[in-house]
């Protein structure tokens, strides 16, 4: 049975400080906040216990002076260990699937990186023959010789 609740879109906007402090902007790495990664979360934390403690990160986080968001976010990684692992694991993953991001991967790295799960596998010229891989090798009949094996060491 498919579980149809969503996490709550408040919560999601609310936590994009704080992915915002753990991915920082570094052109041309968009910040999470300016990303789908919302949505993601919005869109795949199903799971009712996910949800509680994403939600409860997010009351603690806006509760804890931000004049450091490094140092914040270090209080509440040791503060709440199980939830922000959590939100770590889906804010990594929900960033490096976004359309935006994976752009600037296929830019910068100039490789045909498909975003997850990469049903299309690589980019490959279909005409091109690859051939197969040398396994062995051959000689000629007329270049076989008899070995002593006496006078092998």
């Amino acid at each position: 049975m498919i579980n149809d609740s969503r996490l709550d879109r408040t919560v999601a906007d609310g936590l994009m400080s704080l992915a915002d402090v753990l991915i920082p902007e570094q052109a041309p790495w968009p910040a999470p906040s300016s990303t789908g990664l919302a949505d993601y979360f919005v869109d795949a934390i199903r799971v009712p216990q996910d949800q509680l403690e994403l939600g409860a990160l997010h009351a603690t986080w806006l509760n804890i002076p931000r004049d450091e968001p490094l140092q914040a976010a270090r209080a509440i990684e040791q503060r709440m260990p199980a939830e922000f692992t959590l939100f770590r694991q889906i804010c990594y993953l929900g960033y490096y699937a976004q359309p935006e991001v994976v752009r600037v991967l296929q830019i910068e790295m100039d490789c045909d990186y498909h975003s997850p799960p990469q049903p299309q596998g690589y980019v490959m010229d279909l005409d091109e023959a690859i051939p197969p891989p040398k396994v062995g090798h051959y000689t000629p009949t007329n270049h076989v010789r008899n070995v002593r094996l006496e006078t092998v060491s």
